[in-house]
């Protein structure tokens, strides 16, 4: 699909032609991280295909599908309470997630690797999924003191009562609901495609790849049966909540664990706020709400919870987190620097000394480790491959031999996560 001719693009996703009438949606932004550019570009892509195509898929040839919206902008916006801007990006991006599934062609997402916050409720807007079998995915908003606010709570809340009937006993009812809540409430991340299904985050109507070189093509595939199964786009749902009587059990169980000192105030009061909106609010009795009812309670919570400065310290915690070197080296200029960084500042000092080395003959240069296919497990060797070179540091005489699978492992990684280029 290396050859599919762009459609429309921008910095941050461009529609293709892929042919038998199909587009695909490349995310290319930095981590595919979700911002307005790229709520942009889906919005164009829907015009486009419901104008002139047969399908769409959705899928990025990085190594995450997605890790959710931009923290760094919402924390700006959000110290100053610039919320006209959040609540339209939110908006929007509640609006890209209802219009995928309620489009007139199928939309198939493409999941690999991370698909997390607004990744993961993008995937849910789909009409299907077509995962590869290591997607990560989940609702972690809570960890930076937010909830799913992109349709992620709402859709949870669909999917955890759907098909069961408001006449019946909460306590017949609540387990569902409990089990969803604390999906949410613990920030679970998928351990595979398989996994995702047990957590809800995947329907077990949706499609798995094992073979990551036919992923997008089984995404294709599984949009032209929808579309030759004379597809029909989704009617907005009905969704089940348990109003009052479902918000005081689950803030029941936060009070227990607080009482016990599992978890700190702001995160029984986050739980609070999720129960509010995974019940429905305060109706009366359990009973049947519209999907806009319960985006515009996540709309609204979203919104309060973006103006307490512990959700300010949590995002700015998480940032960091995410900024931390990982590096060993303790003192002077290199210190804290990440390992693959440090690796490719001594490849430079050691090219510009080498004596008649050729620069413009490298190509590629990848950085990782290799394991002797003798001793497996416990001798490593950091390596480094030129396209016409390869250059061996072992730790042992003993070199001639690496495990080929290790090798190609290195390589797959370095063509996603580039650290030098010239």
């Amino acid at each position: 699909m290396t050859d599919a001719k762009p459609i429309i693009s921008n910095a941050d996703a461009t529609l293709m032609d892929i042919g038998d009438g199909i587009a695909r949606l490349e995310l290319h932004s930095k981590l595919n991280i979700i911002g307005d550019g790229m709520l942009e570009v889906f919005d164009a892509a829907l015009d486009e295909v419901e104008t002139n195509w047969t399908g769409m898929i959705v899928a990025t040839e990085a190594k995450n599908f997605s890790v959710g919206l931009n923290l760094i902008l919402l924390l700006e916006r959000a110290k100053s309470k610039d919320w006209d801007a959040i609540s339209a990006t939110l908006r929007n991006l509640q609006a890209v997630c209802t219009r995928l599934r309620m489009s007139s062609k199928p939309v198939v997402a493409a999941t690999a690797g991370m698909a997390l916050g607004g990744g993961c409720e993008l995937a849910f807007g789909a009409d299907a999924v077509q995962a590869f079998t290591e997607s990560y995915l989940g609702l972690v908003e809570l960890r930076v003191g937010l909830i799913p606010g992109g349709g992620g709570t709402k859709e949870m809340a669909f999917r955890c009562l759907e098909g069961q009937s408001p006449t019946a006993p909460v306590q017949t009812l609540f387990p569902y609901v409990n089990r969803a809540f604390d999906t949410l409430r613990e920030s679970k991340v998928s351990q595979n495609a398989t996994d995702a299904v047990e957590l809800g985050y995947l329907r077990r109507t949706d499609a798995i790849s094992s073979n990551q070189e036919t992923h997008l093509e089984d995404a294709k595939g599984l949009v032209l049966s929808l579309h030759k199964a004379d597809y029909r786009p989704s009617e907005p749902p009905q969704i089940l909540v348990l109003g009052e009587e479902g918000i005081t059990r689950l803030n029941l169980q936060t009070h227990l664990l607080r009482q016990a000192g599992t978890i700190d105030d702001y995160t029984q009061h986050l739980g609070n706020k999720l129960a509010f909106v995974l019940c429905g609010g305060t109706l009366s009795t359990p009973q049947f709400v519209t999907e806009q009812y319960l985006l515009d309670l996540e709309h609204e919570v979203f919104l309060s919870l973006c103006g307490e400065e512990e959700t300010h310290s949590r995002i700015e915690a998480t940032l960091q987190k995410a900024r931390t070197a990982v590096g060993r080296a303790g003192r002077g200029t290199l210190k804290n620097t990440r390992p693959d960084e440090l690796a490719a500042a001594a490849l430079r000092g050691v090219v510009e000394k080498l004596p008649h080395f050729d620069l413009d003959a490298i190509d590629d240069v990848i950085i990782g480790c290799a394991t002797h296919e003798g001793p497996q497990g416990y001798k490593r060797r950091p390596y480094c491959q030129f396209t016409r070179w390869v250059f061996l540091f072992p730790s042992c005489s003993d070199n001639n031999r690496f495990c080929a699978s290790g090798l190609e492992t290195i390589t797959m990684g370095a063509e996603q996560n580039p650290i030098w280029t010239r």
